[in-house]
Formats: structure tokens, sequence, C-alpha cells
């Protein structure tokens, strides 16, 4: 096998699982809960940015806008919704996740259905090519530099910041940080927020390799695997666990075809939880799954 192919297609896979593993390492950081709508809200945001795109405005200012969106969609589901049930036996958050999920479904299907859209490309999309086997394009040059900045983005304000502090302390001890002053449901939306626009980042970004469709609803599952390999609470857990299901799914297709993509992913998440059930990085006190 070619090693810069390997390299490669490792990164550029590995950059959308951080973006989606993102969506559910912030909501369950905040909340301590899985957000099993985060496929329907990734479409949700998708076909915001298509419709923003048509109405003719510029695609920079589409996508920031988007994101904007998506981000209010998150505080607000967590503060009109979830907000109710965190707290309560894990069963009351997986069912009204799951619940929202369905929900989602049938208004998604009755406002776009099934039919694909094309997105607009932001910029002349060119391959560079490394031998006779390796190359990438730069819509995914641009997909990798991104879901890096927003990592990198979120790293710094969890570590260096008052707000980022906050969140770590309400993570670890939500009654004492409540004791100490500090607001939890809206560091809580905060985080739902940021979920949902690593989401929808990841599902445009992909979306520009394939096309826009209600499909992309499972899209958000895949991100499942790499943060639990990583360790749902952990930022750098996530990074790591993106880097090694999608090195495993690269060798799965050389070696098995592409069928075994998808196997290889999820064979490797049975054999890390069951060595260590909190993933990589994960805290010892973090709730198993």
């Amino acid at each position: 096998m070619n090693m810069m192919s390997l390299i490669i297609d490792t990164a550029r896979i590995s950059a959308i699982y951080a973006l989606l593993g993102l969506a559910w390492v912030m909501v369950f950081k905040a909340s301590g809960i899985l957000n099993f709508a985060v496929g329907q809200f990734l479409v949700i945001g998708v076909f915001v940015y298509y419709a923003l795109d048509q109405a003719g405005l510029p695609l920079v200012v589409a996508f920031l806008v988007t994101l904007v969106v998506m981000s209010m969609v998150g505080a607000a589901t967590y503060m009109g919704l979830v907000k109710r049930v965190v707290g309560l036996p894990i069963h009351a958050p997986i069912m009204l996740t799951f619940g929202l999920s369905i929900l989602l479904d049938a208004v998604i299907g009755v406002v776009w259905g099934p039919a694909s859209r094309n997105l607009t490309a932001p910029f002349t999309d060119v391959r560079y090519r490394f031998g006779d086997v390796a190359s990438i394009s730069r819509l995914e040059i641009a997909v990798v530099v991104l879901a890096a900045t927003i990592l990198a983005a979120i790293v710094i304000l969890l570590k260096f910041t008052k707000v980022g502090t906050q969140m770590r302390a309400s993570s670890e001890s939500p009654l004492l940080a409540s004791q100490r002053g500090v607001r939890i449901n809206r560091l809580i939306a905060l985080g739902w927020a940021i979920s949902l626009i690593g989401a929808t980042v990841g599902g445009i970004g992909f979306a520009y390799t394939s096309a826009a469709s209600t499909s992309l609803v499972e899209l958000g599952l895949r991100g499942l695997a790499p943060a639990l390999v990583g360790g749902l609470d952990s930022i750098r857990g996530l990074v790591a666990g993106s880097i090694i299901v999608a090195l495993s799914q690269t060798l799965g297709v050389y070696f098995f075809g592409g069928q075994a993509s998808e196997v290889t992913a999820y064979v490797l998440l049975i054999c890390v939880l069951w060595i260590k059930p909190t993933g990589l990085f994960g805290r010892k006190s973090a709730v198993r799954v």
C-alpha cells in the first residue's frame, strides 16, 4: 500500500470524523447525555446552508449564518427541551433524543424530500497528485484545515478562558460549580451550540464530496465511533479516536475491500471498549455506554 495514499486518506476521513465526533463529545461533556438526533440536526444544517446559497448569499456569508443559526438551534434545544430531563435516570434523555430524532426525520422528509441537491463549490476544485496513486483535492484540504482550526479553537476555549474553566468545572462537579455561582444551564447550552456547529461543518464538508440529501442522517451516527474510542469526555481523545478509526477503515478497505469499511471501525470500537470501557482518554468517572 502506498504510504502517501494511506496518510492522505486517513487525514481526510479523520477530519470529518473529528467534526462529527465533536457533536457527541461536547453534548456529553456539557450535559452527560448522548444526543441521538445528531444526524437529523446535521441534515438540517446542510439544507439551511443550501437554502441560503440558493437565496443568493455569498457562500462565506451563507456558511457563517448557517453556523449561527444552528448554534442557536442547539442552545434552544437544550433550554427548551432537554433541560427538563438532565439528571434523571439515563433512559429519560436517551428516549427523549430518540424521539426527537424520529420527529425531525418526519419534518426533514416533508420539507426537503428524498431528492439530492448539489452544493455550489466555494472555489475551483483541483486535485493534487503525489505519485501514481495518492491524491487530494483542494476542497478536502480545506475541510482538514477547517476541522483542525475548529478543534484548536475548542481546546483554547476550554483550557485558556474563564468560560472554558467553568465548563470543565461544571462537567466534573455540577453541584459544586453551581454552589460557586456558575450558571450551569448557560454553559450546557453553549456545549449544545458548539455540538451542532461541529455536526453542521462536518455535514457540509461531506456533502461537498457527495451531495446534500436526507440520507446524510446516517452520517451523524458515524461520529459516535471515534468519540467512544477516544473517550466521550475528551477532546484530545476525540482527535486520537478519529485518526485511529479513519486509519482502521482505510486499512480495512485496502485489505478486505470497500464493504469492510464500517466493519473494521466497529470491530475496533468493540475491542477498545472491551479493554477500556471509558475510551482511550476518557476519565474513569465517565458514564459507561
